[in-house]
């Protein structure tokens, strides 16, 4: 049933592209904005809400390929990225034999922002955050007049915070022929096929090679071209598909057999999984997805990179419109029920990426060379093809479209443990990429929370009956109130949060009510992701019903005629620590379906790319005249400074000066007496930074090292404080 191994290892590496590609590309990458003439400029945002934070662009792609934006971020942004960049293409047989295909991608962008198609972003929208722009492929400077199809695209991203909804990230997408601009401006575009591409490169920012261990892979309807296939977990070939695990609802599992397939999803069975006629449906998942595969040049299976790699990434279609693949019936209601099923699941190395439209159009209708004749192409092991930098494409069609008619289309971007789910473990639990003892969902049970997510509030549709995000209602999902707006200051040895009343003012967007409850304020040393709550506010009613939930020692309960305080101060931060602060905002619930929600932790400094901002607590500057008895209080923090364990970026890594003379010069030295840095300190503060860099940008070594600060006392004559502080990175 197989290729042979010999065929395919001719095939896929014919290619003569050398290992120095990726790198080349990453050193060609767009600018993050671009100007366009006539039009918006190529830009990114950001999906900043759930789990997952990644980049969007208004020319079609997704994440960033410098990885100066987030880019499948996950679970913790800007630690491990998975995604290098993913893409849509449309393509379509205009006349018989010539394929056109509308491309987003590296290096070639046929998508270009739309004349009227200004960011549109609505944090009160269909998701928590949607961002919507527009595309077309007819722009002349991007797209070649005799390869533009007349295409427009209509893009909303969504994302969510919601536990059991952040792991993934929706996009909605409208798409418009539009003969006039079209370079054959016929009625109707015959053949169209659209897919969706993920180039995904797991373990972004901790490893440089962490393009070429990855692998590739698909989980569920087939076509019947498999009869046996790779198992991940079990590192065999047996048949498929089977059954090894029971997914419960809240994303657990129990490694024995429950009688329903690994591959399907259940979906009925649940309170708020709602169908037509009150059936439980057993349904293909139907999903791409990639993995980092390890073992590319040590022995023994670490399953990540020791644990700071365990994520699958993956994409979806939740819906599309009706095509000849689709399963089609009149079930015993007398309603006519569809199936939605992709037209294949392809994959490449990126020595083999398709240069040209008649390449990428074989592919996505399953007929490429490299495909082996395979729609729906198998795991590599299964052709005896080792760990690589692969990409998946996932496609559907054929559609015709009439001038002026549109195709809607829905996809998920899915990120989880494995893909049943897991504990963190080993460095990722060590390196604060995974909490501790926390179960993360596996993405087989992602993908059926975003199904889920699609589905919630629908009135006259269900996965076997679907519609259209404009056909019904979707992704009614319950929201915490609006995360407040923060600001936050550190002076004088303690630091000062403010933030907005919004979540008190906002009704909740799905049934009006004003269900704000209460504040939670968290702090974070280092970096974002390990919260502790150091203070909370809450209704005085809420609380006495919940009183376990909200202890005296943190907690202030504010009674009905009262007003929620706005401000804190936290006077307890300690010198020399970064600190990250955090304000949530909470509701009532809805008992005892609907528990109480909480709003994003989110709010702390961030520049524009989405990295951190630390804040450090201040220090007064020494009161002159100056003595040496007051160089004595001037000190290091932290020391030791533990860089390798706690601060995982070079932009981070710091060690703070404090109470100093408000100018002074500080010299810093190995024991051997080498300088390594000097520093003039003329800002009239008590603190100085200094980013363990040489004099000559290099970063240093740990160590022990001695610094000398300089200054001058009252008759100008100089004075001197020695001291020592151990780097250990």
């Amino acid at each position: 049933m197989l290729i042979k191994f010999a065929l395919l290892i001719s095939i896929l590496f014919a290619s003569t592209t050398n290992l120095q590609a990726k790198v080349y590309q990453q050193n060609k990458c767009i600018p993050y904005s671009r100007q366009v003439t006539g039009r918006p400029n190529a830009e990114r945002k950001i999906q900043n809400i759930g789990r997952i934070w990644s980049a969007i662009t208004n020319f079609g792609s997704y994440g960033d390929l410098n990885l100066t934006f987030p880019s499948y971020d996950w679970p913790n942004r800007k630690v491990v990225s998975y995604l290098w960049e993913g893409r849509i293409w449309i393509g379509a047989e205009p006349t018989k034999g010539y394929y056109c295909v509308s491309h987003a991608g590296y290096p070639n962008y046929e998508f270009c922002p739309s004349e009227d198609g200004a960011w549109v972003i609505n944090k009160l929208g269909t998701s928590m955050y949607d961002i919507e722009c527009k595309y077309d492929d007819w722009y002349d400077p991007w797209n070649s007049p005799n390869r533009q199809l007349g295409i427009k695209v209509i893009q909303k991203a969504m994302s969510w915070s919601v536990e059991g909804f952040d792991d993934f990230l929706a996009y909605e997408y409208k798409i418009t022929y539009i003969a006039d601009s079209s370079f054959h401006h016929s009625d109707t575009l015959k053949q169209v096929y659209v897919a969706w591409i993920f180039d995904a490169d797991c373990g972004g920012r901790i490893y440089e090679e962490h393009n070429i261990d990855d692998l590739v892979y698909y989980d569920g309807w087939v076509a019947n071209e498999w009869t046996d296939a790779y198992r991940p977990y079990s590192h065999s070939i047996g048949p498929y598909p089977y059954d090894e695990v029971t997914l419960y609802a809240d994303g657990t599992i129990d490694t024995v057999p429950d009688g329903i397939l690994d591959q399907v999803t259940v979906f009925g069975d649940e309170p708020n999984e709602l169908t037509l006629h009150g059936d439980t449906l057993h349904l293909w998942r139907n999903f791409s997805y990639i993995y980092d595969g390890d073992n590319r040049m040590r022995a023994g299976d670490d399953r990540g990179e020791y644990g700071t790699v365990p994520g699958y990434i993956g994409g979806i279609v939740l819906y599309a419109p009706p095509s000849p693949n689709d399963s089609v019936w009149i079930d015993k209601y007398g309603d006519t029920c569809r199936i939605i099923r992709p037209m294949g699941h392809q994959w490449w190395d990126w020595e083999s990426d398709p240069r040209t439209d008649t390449d990428k159009y074989l592919y996505m209708i399953g007929k490429h060379p490299l495909s082996g004749k395979y729609r729906f192409m198998p795991h590599p092991f299964a052709w005896g093809i080792t760990e690589y930098d692969y990409r998946f494409m996932h496609t559907y069609g054929p559609y015709e479209i009439a001038d002026g008619d549109t195709l809607e289309f829905v996809f998920a971007g899915l990120m989880g443990l494995g893909l049943n789910g897991g504990y963190g473990y080993d460095k990722g639990v060590e390196e604060g990429i995974f909490e501790q003892a926390k179960w993360y969902p596996g993405i087989r049970w992602v993908a059926d929370q975003a199904l889920k997510a699609y589905y919630l509030g629908s009135k006259h549709s269900d996965p076997v009956h679907p519609s259209s995000p404009s056909e019904d209602i979707h992704w009614l999902i319950q929201r915490p109130p609006e995360i407040p707006h923060l600001e936050y200051s550190a002076t004088r040895g303690v630091v000062t949060l403010v933030w907005t009343d919004i979540a008190e003012r906002t009704p909740d967007p799905i049934d009006g009510m004003y269900d704000f409850v209460g504040y939670r304020i968290y702090r974070a040393e280092f970096k974002p992701g390990q919260w502790q709550l150091i203070k909370g506010f809450v209704d005085s009613t809420f609380a006495s019903e919940n009183t376990n939930s909200f202890p005296s020692n943190i907690y202030e309960w504010i009674g009905v005629k009262e007003s929620f305080p706005r401000s804190y101060t936290d006077t307890i931060a300690i010198y020399g620590i970064p600190y990250f602060y955090v304000v949530t905002s909470f509701d009532m619930g809805r008992p005892p379906l609907i528990p109480s929600i909480e709003s994003a932790k989110i709010n702390y400094k961030q520049t524009e790319f989405g990295d951190p901002i630390p804040i450090f607590v201040k220090t007064e500057k020494l009161e002159e005249p100056l003595t040496t008895d007051k160089l004595s209080k001037v000190t290091v923090v932290p020391n030791p400074y533990l860089g390798s364990v706690q601060w995982e970026r070079k932009r981070e890594d710091r060690i703070h000066f404090i109470n100093l003379p408000g100018s002074c010069r500080i010299l810093i030295f190995t024991v051997s007496g080498d300088l390594v840095r000097k520093i003039e300190h003329t800002d009239g503060t008590g603190d100085e930074y200094w980013d363990l860099t040489s004099k000559t940008g290099r970063a240093v070594r740990s160590g022990l090292y001695v610094y000398k600060l300089e200054a001058r006392d009252e008759r100008n004559k100089p004075i001197y404080k020695f001291g020592k502080f151990v780097l250990i990175r």
